[in-house]
């Protein structure tokens, strides 16, 4: 209930002041490969009280209605992101900022909060007194406390995208809002940031994990960096998917065995493997590069030389 407020708010204070969009295929292109990458039905349906033309998944084809959802949302503008994002702060229900993949968010951390501040409280302090109003005061330790689900908000270019858990237990936000974020880079909406994660394995030691969990190792690192640096930090990250959003390996085979490869040789075998065949921006420079692989890590900062060698290899 509390995610649909947020977005009837952002609809009522938005209608009137920008135009409808045109990039409403792109946003279901993005809302469908998400959907496969969850493995959820890919049916698309157009939420109620979301900005701009929306198009909604979920976990069990329920549309709004369903607990685990998540919406792509093409909106006129980047300037039309700013307004909305400004909205969300303003009555955004206890809304976070942060930054999600390194790009501007806004999150709802799942649990119980029993010391909500502006809108939250003042609505649960409305239905606290009516319901004493009639049955008397309670005596609820817990009844100043508000029960918030797990959401996160972020944008690339004129895109919004949002992913949201409202079961008791919560958590799954994150597997949504990364299958969302990997779509939305597939569909060249979310640009390439200035850290490349590829998964590279070989015939000998393949690899196990899903894209999905190194997804959300590297939001963990940029929420440890965002709390500990004062938001003065942050890596915006890409990812690297052997087959896309079709398939289910994402995984890069590098070759027959390990043996033989210096540590810079793998990087630049799984850099080169990743990047065959897709079209490359002539001005693409990443900070850093890691490849993930099975086995002992082995850490060096080698971006300014990896970097030297891209610019040589296509």
């Amino acid at each position: 209930m509390k995610t649909k407020m947020i977005f009837l708010v952002l609809l009522l204070l938005s209608l009137s002041v920008f135009a409808a969009n045109p990039d409403a295929d792109r946003a279901e292109r993005v809302a469908k490969k998400a959907a496969a990458i969850l493995g959820w039905p890919d049916s698309t349906v157009a939420p109620d009280g979301v900005p701009g033309t929306a198009h909604l998944i979920s976990s069990d084809g329920k549309g709004d209605d369903s607990e685990i959802r998540g919406y792509a949302t093409a909106l006129g503008s980047e300037l039309e992101i700013a307004y909305n994002y400004q909205v969300l702060d303003l009555f955004g229900l206890e809304m976070d900022k942060s930054k999600y993949q390194g790009r501007d968010a806004r999150t709802i951390i799942a649990g119980k909060n029993c010391n909500p501040t502006g809108i939250s409280k003042m609505l649960n302090d409305m239905v606290v007194g009516w319901v004493e109003s009639i049955f008397g005061e309670s005596d609820d330790p817990d009844k100043n406390c508000i029960t918030q689900h797990g959401t996160v908000i972020w944008a690339c270019k004129n895109y919004m995208f949002m992913a949201t858990d409202e079961t008791e237990k919560g958590g799954n936000e994150g597997d949504v809002a990364a299958a969302f974020y990997f779509a939305a880079q597939e569909e060249g909406i979310c640009d390439y940031g200035d850290t490349l994660v590829i998964l590279a394995g070989t015939s000998n030691a393949p690899g196990g994990k899903k894209l999905a969990e190194f997804q959300k190792i590297a939001q963990r690192t940029n929420d440890y960096y965002a709390k500990n640096s004062y938001g003065k930090e942050a890596f915006v990250f890409s990812f690297m998917d052997a087959d896309g959003s079709s398939g289910h390996s994402d995984w890069y085979d590098v070759g027959a065995s390990q043996a033989g490869f210096s540590h810079l040789g793998y990087v630049e075998a799984a850099v080169k493997k990743a990047f065959t065949g897709t079209s490359v921006p002539q001005d693409l420079n990443f900070k850093r590069i890691i490849v993930v692989y099975s086995g002992s890590s082995k850490q060096a900062d080698a971006a300014k030389e990896i970097n030297a060698r891209l610019r040589n290899m296509f």
